[in-house]
């Protein structure tokens, strides 16, 4: 008679120490930004991954004085508002990429690549000011400030800037709308 397979026993993972076990929680939720300050999305690409480069259009760059040179003008509040509203605004500071939506509600949602591979998703609120720039507030963050830009066109490119078309040396980064 032959004795029956013996099948192997499953023992459990071995236990950890509280510390490590509080240690590595204490690191997630640092990682993922203290869900109770906030809850933006932090997602990490696969090891293999390489970053994206920053597209070519998004390194353009134009100080006001020649936008204006070369035709370009600052757009007004109400252009500034049909321009954005219900549209994708991409751009590029450094090597972080951002694309986000600005919807007609005033909700706004996006979405930042680290030159890392590291994205993050945040939401906030957009409105033109009485200035004519376009402000947005991330809510996510604590104590947020808004931050507000003017916008330029020339041709179908767009720029933004920290400055008014009366300062002239001021730098305006590319921007990409669309519809």
């Amino acid at each position: 008679m032959r004795n029956p397979p013996v099948k192997p026993v499953q023992s459990s993972p071995p236990a950890r120490p509280l510390p490590v076990l509080l240690l590595g929680l204490g690191l997630l939720a640092a990682v993922a930004g203290c869900a109770s300050s906030s809850q933006r999305s932090v997602t990490q690409p696969a090891p293999a991954a390489a970053p994206a480069p920053i597209p070519q259009w998004a390194t353009a760059s134009l100080t006001v004085g020649e936008l204006l040179a070369k035709g370009g003008r600052q757009l007004d509040g109400p252009q500034v508002r049909i321009a954005v509203t219900g549209a994708v605004m991409e751009g590029a500071a450094g090597d972080v990429f951002w694309r986000e939506m600005s919807f007609p509600d005033g909700k706004v949602t996006g979405q930042s690549k680290m030159g890392d591979g590291v994205v993050i998703d945040y939401e906030g609120a957009w409105w033109v000011d009485e200035q004519g720039r376009r402000c947005w507030m991330n809510n996510q963050q604590r104590g947020p400030a808004p931050t507000c830009a003017y916008l330029y066109l020339i041709g179908d490119r767009y720029y933004s800037g920290e400055s008014d078309a009366s300062h002239k040396s001021a730098r305006l980064e590319a921007r990409r709308i669309r519809k």
